[in-house]
This record gives structure tokens, C-alpha cells and sequence, in this order.
């Protein structure tokens, strides 16, 4: 449907089972998929967000990038910055009109150790919405987090990556209240 709102990214979207229920009444079109890095969401863009002309595009991408695991060589925070400004360029440029919301990447327990890179990505991002007004980092990883700062695994499953009912559900309750503010201030 036109006028939607895309979440496009990595298996964290994939998976996310309940989101057309954790974010009622938007209307949302799912766009994720397993293993995608920023460069995959550049290329494949114009084939899954920008058909929509949605009114908001909610991105979850980068983890794998920077993931440190099976013989995946992480990007440098240079890299990720590089790489982010002709995502998030290319989505404006062709989508002038629509809300750009980026999830702050999460530390996973499998990612943890990788953590300070993640934090200067998302710093990045951070000042880079600053400076843009149809841009904006939602940083909902407290709500993953225990409470001396590590990632919670009860809210991830068996791989250490991925978010489990649960955490997709902590997650949502950050997520969703400011989704709807800003779908409620693109209708007036």
C-alpha cells in the first residue's frame, strides 16, 4: 500500500512476528530480511521501500555489519559512516517527503564485545538527525538492557542475536510511542 510505514532492514525486522500488532494502528509494510548490511538496503531500495511512497521508513540495519562472528570481517565506524550517509541520502532523495526514523543498533550478547563501535555508529547517526530535520535515531536499547548495562539475554534467543517474544515486546514500548507522534504530525 502507498503511504505506509516501511520497516526495512536485517533478520531484526524479519523476525519481528508481532509488528503489525506492537505498532496498531499503523499501517505497516515489513521489509526485512536475513543477513542484509546497509550496502544490501542501498541496492535493494527502489525494489523494497520506495514502491510503497511511504510516509515513514523505519530502519533496523548495521548489526551485521559490524558483527565480529563466522568469519565476517566488521566494517570500521568510518565505513558504517559512509555507508549510512548514502542510505540515508539516497532514501530522502528519492522519498523527500517521508519521515526517516533509524533504530539504534543493539548490543547483543553475542555482539557485545563489539559494543563501543555500535555506541559510535550510533553517536553518528545521532548528530547526523541532529543536522536533518526528516531524520531521526530512536534509541531504544535501555529496554535490552540489564541493569548494570549489559544486554539482557532473557530477551534474546538461543542464537544471542536475535530478540525473543520478549524483547521484541520491551523493545516495542520505546518504539511505538514515538512511531505514532510522528505519524500523528505528518497527518497534520
Amino acid at each position: 500500500p502507498k503511504g505506509c510505514v516501511v520497516f526495512a532492514g536485517s533478520s531484526t525486522v524479519r523476525l519481528w512476528r508481532t509488528l503489525a500488532d506492537d505498532m496498531s494502528p499503523l499501517p505497516i509494510v515489513q521489509r526485512g530480511f536475513g543477513g542484509a548490511k546497509v550496502n544490501d538496503v542501498v541496492h535493494f531500495m527502489d525494489r523494497l521501500i520506495t514502491p510503497h511512497d511511504p510516509t515513514m521508513v523505519v530502519l533496523y540495519i548495521g548489526s551485521n555489519d559490524l558483527l565480529d562472528f563466522a568469519g565476517n570481517r566488521p566494517k570500521s565506524v568510518e565505513q558504517m559512516q559512509n555507508l549510512y550517509d548514502a542510505l540515508l541520502g539516497g532514501l530522502h532523495e528519492r522519498l523527500p517527503a517521508a519521515r526517516i526514523v533509524v533504530l539504534a543498533t543493539f548490543p547483543s550478547p553475542l555482539t557485545a564485545r563489539r559494543a563501543a563501535e555500535i555506541q559510535a555508529v550510533n553517536d553518528y547517526v545521532a548528530r547526523t538527525a541532529d543536522e536533518e530535520p526528516w531524520l531521526e535515531l530512536i534509541d531504544g536499547n535501555s529496554a535490552l538492557r540489564t541493569p548494570g548495562g549489559d544486554p539482557d539475554r532473557s530477551l534474546f534467543t538461543f542464537d544471542r542475536v536475535h530478540l525473543n517474544r520478549k524483547g521484541y515486546a520491551q523493545w516495542a514500548q520505546i518504539l511505538r510511542p514515538r512511531l505514532l507522534d510522528h505519524w500523528r504530525q505528518q497527518l497534520h
